[in-house]
């Protein structure tokens, strides 16, 4: 689960790049603590994947561009807790950024 979720988020995030005409290199790692669920039933309760990512040319403000990955990973939006995503784009911290309605 944790590989799929790692794996999904890079093939989103690569699909919404090549839209906007952008390269990337990028890797992930997904990791997450397992215990007794509320209802007794054993599962995650906590997801974190973090995504290390080269983007050329560098988006002004990728906020918006990891924010349509995130949603746009299948694995991670159908995941219950819902994956703490953390972003590193071109050797710096970034935060995903939902885009106005």
């Amino acid at each position: 689960m944790l590989a799929a979720l790692a794996r999904c988020s890079v093939a989103s995030l690569s699909y919404h790049a090549r839209r906007e005409g952008l390269w990337l290199l990028a890797s992930a790692r997904a990791q997450g603590a397992v215990g007794r669920r509320p209802g007794g039933d054993w599962g995650f309760l906590e997801l974190e994947c973090a995504v290390d990512v080269r983007i050329d040319p560098k988006p002004g403000d990728p906020g918006s561009l990891l924010a349509r990955a995130e949603r746009g990973c299948f694995v991670g939006t159908s995941l219950d807790p819902r994956p703490l995503y953390s972003w590193t784009v071109n050797g710096e911290p970034a935060t995903a950024r939902a885009e106005p309605s």
